[in-house]
């Protein structure tokens, strides 16, 4: 399974690390930079969100802070969780 998270600090290593052995591969969207990156070793993987959305299965954040329309995309993806209530 494949886990795109954004943000890519802490919580993004911790996850990758402790989903290594249960096969799920983590990546992590940079909001600063907009790449998606290995979360332990900042490999670029891809550029833009787009690109890290079409490569997920799933996709969650690992802060509160991410911009709204960052938020919009991956909720319009139908992959983001845990997912906005509907009203």
């Amino acid at each position: 399974m494949n886990v795109l998270v954004l943000g890519a600090g802490q919580l993004a290593r911790m996850m990758a690390l402790a989903g290594a052995p249960l096969n799920l591969k983590i990546s992590a969207y940079d909001v600063r930079s907009g790449n998606v990156v290995h979360p332990v070793t900042l490999e670029v993987l891809g550029h833009g969100l787009e690109n890290g959305i079409k490569n997920a299965d799933v996709i969650t954040a690992e802060f509160e802070h991410i911009a709204p329309d960052v938020l919009e995309i991956c909720q319009a993806s139908g992959k983001f969780y845990p997912a906005k209530p509907p009203f």
